[in-house]
């Protein structure tokens, strides 16, 4: 129902963003600070949704409010649905992440038994190529606080966020070779957290092993 009112509502103007992308920017603009709140909503059902990639969103708030307010803007969204998120996974219980991931999750299960669930948070969500919008729902059902999670997952999100705003602010501004360099130093850590997840996943189990009784 949400993304299709969000379809008759914006519609038009997400086509835009292909056909024109300063003409979104101004009506973004024009609509001052409503238009903050529409890309925070964005950014926060994506959030929701999780199967939605991340990476464009905050490539589009770069270049329509810069680095540091896209930075602002996907953070704050990012916060709103997390917590949306964690508390509706808190309540309904690991049926519902298993409804809604199935086996897919089933690896990074042993966030639920962490004794370190803090530390594994932050690189889990820290590490490029993990999912980290279902691990939200994972967190629900996991022993770790709301206010400890959003502040640690928050905070890990922040390199990820600021290379895609950085990419989107200097595309804007015509700056290609800085974000060339920086997409492509981005893909490179990218290829390489991912050709050594495994390790990566058995680093965070070894660190949130539960001491032995």
């Amino acid at each position: 129902i949400i993304t299709v009112i969000l379809g008759f509502l914006l519609g038009n103007k997400i086509i835009a963003i292909v056909k024109n992308p300063q003409e979104f920017r101004e009506w973004v603009n024009d609509l001052g600070i409503l238009g903050k709140f529409i890309m925070i909503g964005i950014s926060a059902f994506q959030i929701i949704v999780a199967v939605m990639p991340g990476e464009p969103i905050e490539i589009l708030c770069g270049a329509l409010f810069g680095t540091w307010g896209g930075l602002f803007v996907c953070l704050l969204g990012s916060v709103i649905a997390s917590a949306f998120v964690f508390c509706i996974s808190r309540k309904l219980g690991m049926p519902l992440f298993n409804k809604l991931f199935g086996e897919k999750m089933k690896r990074f299960r042993f966030l639920n038994d962490s004794n370190q669930i803090e530390s594994v948070t932050f690189f889990l969500f820290f590490i490029p190529g993990t999912p980290k919008d279902p691990l939200t729902y994972l967190a629900g059902v996991s022993p770790i606080k709301l206010s400890r999670f959003l502040l640690i997952s928050t905070i890990a999100r922040i390199p990820s966020i600021v290379t895609s705003t950085f990419v989107g602010a200097n595309v804007q501004n015509g700056n290609f070779a800085q974000s060339a360099v920086m997409f492509l130093v981005t893909a490179a850590v990218g290829i390489i957290c991912i050709r050594f997840k495994e390790n990566l996943l058995q680093f965070c189990k070894a660190l949130g092993k539960k001491k032995a009784q």
